[in-house]
């Protein structure tokens, strides 16, 4: 019973992914469409594509992380050669460093403040 529910709600989820895409992709498509041969717009559908982009995002990473997969942009890393990689992680270093240091300062001034 609960995993017939549980496959239910997957594919629920599956297929409202598949047409929010959908949906956006005719909005904007329409909206572009009738600027170039209008010079007008719809004025909804920008506000109505970013609302859609954030059930999107949501969606479908419960989505992602159902089948284990990590949520991530890695296409360029995964392209760098090796060398390019040790470069990579040399500035990873400095950054957390320089971020450390921000934290740091941060909380020296945020004292100094609360003193004041």
């Amino acid at each position: 019973m609960l995993l017939r529910f549980d496959r239910a709600l997957l594919n629920a989820n599956r297929w409202s992914v598949i047409a929010i895409l959908g949906a956006m992709a005719a909005m904007v498509f329409v909206n572009v469409a009738l600027r170039f041969t209008t010079d007008r717009s719809l004025l909804w559908v920008e506000e109505t594509s970013r609302y859609l982009m954030i059930w999107l995002t949501f969606l479908g990473s419960g989505l992602v992380l159902r089948y284990g997969g990590h949520v991530g942009i890695d296409t360029l890393q995964e392209a760098l050669p090796r060398h390019a990689a040790a470069i990579r992680a040399i500035i990873f270093v400095i950054l957390l460093g320089f971020f450390a240091l921000m934290v740091w300062v941060g909380l020296r001034y945020a004292a100094f403040a609360w003193n004041q």
